[in-house]
């Protein structure tokens, strides 16, 4: 049967382990979850995988295919670690669930159930019918299994993208020069950095306003190997020249024009996206920060004051930073939606 139980200090090491593992999936997988699984007896490991790529094989599979001809033998006898529930439906591929049933493996301890409807314990329910021993995980190392994918999360839970909030500043809080032109903050090294950000997420929204002060291109050209999002424009009064950067660089965008963030949100989401970059200008970015609709921000702050050549006052942060760190100079603020 299915149990909320605190772990073996066995179960917690192996669990750490496929949690470690699942981040080699990132940027990868989306919109899947990336997903990290090792199977051991005991405090041997046999074998162990992760999500490498959307439509590839799942982590489970992965781990299986790596244990040798050797340690087939000893699959009865193992437990496989799992950061999110095995699923239990026919989609790109077969269920890792009955894929565990098959292998013999009868023990199993899942790090965080899939709050995906078509999964949302359906996997942990099949594994039990079969009588293995499912065990789910509870307190810290269970809620970082939660926290290992929020994008994941936060769009099945709350049927809508991720959102992140980014944007860059000079020291004394302003965003452009005082005629609204944009100011180099960033360096060589922390631009590279942006586009491997970009890279993270399935798209990136702008404004007209900013492609007609900023002519950005919005790819991840300095990022070597890396997708660039879907761009979305929000262009309410057709004011966005089809000569911009934006248009002639990479993919065609997405015009919206709706109304508010929800209107936004909502129609990204429809289009099977889950994960949203923000950059735009400040006006923007107070409307999604009013709304509550956002979950992560990250502030790029630049060594220098513009002073009495400052225009567009950058948000004031809503809430302090759970992180800072310094990059090439620049001080760099991560804030997440506690909400």
């Amino acid at each position: 049967m299915s149990s909320q139980s605190n772990l073996t200090a066995v179960d917690r090491k192996m669990l750490e382990r496929a949690i470690k593992i699942s981040r080699l999936g990132l940027s990868n997988v989306a919109p899947n979850p990336h997903v990290g699984a090792v199977i051991a007896v005991g405090d041997l490991i046999i074998g162990e995988g992760f999500h490498r790529k959307c439509g590839g094989p799942h982590a489970e599979v992965n781990a299986f295919n790596s244990v040798s001809k050797a340690n087939e033998k000893l699959l009865e006898q193992a437990t496989i670690y799992v950061t999110l529930e095995p699923c239990s439906h026919y989609g790109k591929t077969p269920p890792c669930s009955l894929l565990i049933i098959e292998k013999g493996v009868k023990r199993v301890v899942v790090g965080a159930v899939d709050p995906n409807p078509k999964v949302d314990g359906g996997g942990i329910e099949m594994m039990c019918r079969a009588s293995i021993n499912v065990i789910v995980a509870d307190g810290e190392i269970a809620q970082r299994c939660r926290e290992l994918d929020p994008v994941f999360m936060t769009s099945f839970s709350l049927k809508r993208p991720f959102v992140t909030l980014k944007w860059a500043q000079s020291n004394d809080g302003y965003m452009a020069d005082k005629e609204g032109h944009p100011v180099k903050f960033s360096t060589p090294l922390t631009s590279t950095i942006v586009h491997q950000l970009r890279s993270c997420h399935q798209a990136i929204l702008t404004t007209s306003s900013t492609v007609i002060a900023d002519n950005p291109q919005l790819d991840t050209r300095l990022w070597s190997g890396g997708q660039s999002p879907v761009k979305f424009i929000l262009d309410r009064n057709g004011k966005t020249s089809p000569n911009a950067n934006i248009f002639t660089t990479g993919s065609e965008p997405i015009i919206l024009t709706a109304s508010s963030p929800a209107e936004i949100l909502q129609q990204i989401y429809s289009r099977n996206i889950n994960s949203v970059l923000v950059e735009t200008g400040p006006t923007m970015l107070n409307e999604f920060i009013k709304s509550g609709l956002w979950d992560r921000i990250r502030i790029e702050r630049a060594p220098f004051d513009l002073s009495q050549n400052g225009g567009k006052p950058a948000p004031i942060p809503p809430s302090l930073p759970y992180e800072v760190e310094t990059i090439d100079g620049r001080e760099i603020f991560y804030i997440k939606n506690r909400n």
